[in-house]
């Protein structure tokens, strides 16, 4: 057995890297929506932009969806139209399924849409780009699941390499590009939100 000298600096071991190309493993501990659909509901109440908070009313609409959003004007108190209705709250992994897009290299599935905010999912596979285009009025927010992405951001265009667990941002009127240079698949995850105006509500 090799001794230490006093004194000696101890020798650091090389710290390993995470594996960032890799999915992680199934989790066999799945709740029991998971395994029956993949989505969970659950019955919210509508946002009143006059108090700035949602307010529960009697009146109670069937199916209502989050496109009903838009039935309800900015401009007015619209405390009287107020409702709870179902909604999606939650998606499992196996209900996000990502699909090809026209013309592009990435496969792409919406989780999440609302005048004011959406997110969803990207999946790059190797060689795979999301050519560069502007965000417009969108501030978005990346995330990356499993792989190793390569971004071009700013202005001028400014290149960087990000792995699993990093997340970045585009804010919005900015250009921006990912590209997956890898030889195994990658997947992130995005958010954006944008102002809602009273006119921008009703285009």
């Amino acid at each position: 057995m090799k001794r230490r000298v006093p004194g000696q600096p101890r020798r650091r071991r090389p710290r390993k890297r995470p594996e960032e190309d890799d999915p992680e493993p199934d989790d066999n501990d799945l709740d029991y929506w998971e395994t029956e659909g993949g989505i969970m509901q659950a019955s919210v109440m509508l946002y009143d932009p006059v108090r700035e908070t949602g307010v529960e009313s009697q009146t109670v609409k069937a199916g209502m969806s989050n496109s009903s959003f838009r039935d309800f004007p900015l401009n007015r108190d619209w405390t009287p139209f107020l409702t709870v209705f179902a909604t999606d709250i939650a998606y499992a992994a196996s209900a996000i399924a990502t699909r090809d897009i026209s013309g592009a290299e990435f496969r792409f599935a919406k989780t999440l849409t609302l005048p004011f905010f959406g997110s969803g999912m990207v999946d790059l596979p190797p060689g795979g780009i999301k050519r560069i285009k502007n965000s417009r009025k969108m501030q978005m927010v990346f995330f990356v699941f499993y792989g190793r992405v390569t971004v071009e951001l700013g202005t001028p265009l400014q290149t960087f390499s990000i792995g699993k667990g990093g997340m970045w941002q585009v804010p919005r009127g900015n250009f921006y590009g990912i590209y997956n240079y890898s030889e195994k698949p990658a997947r992130v995850f995005f958010a954006q939100g944008s102002e809602v105006t009273a006119e921008s509500w009703d285009e």
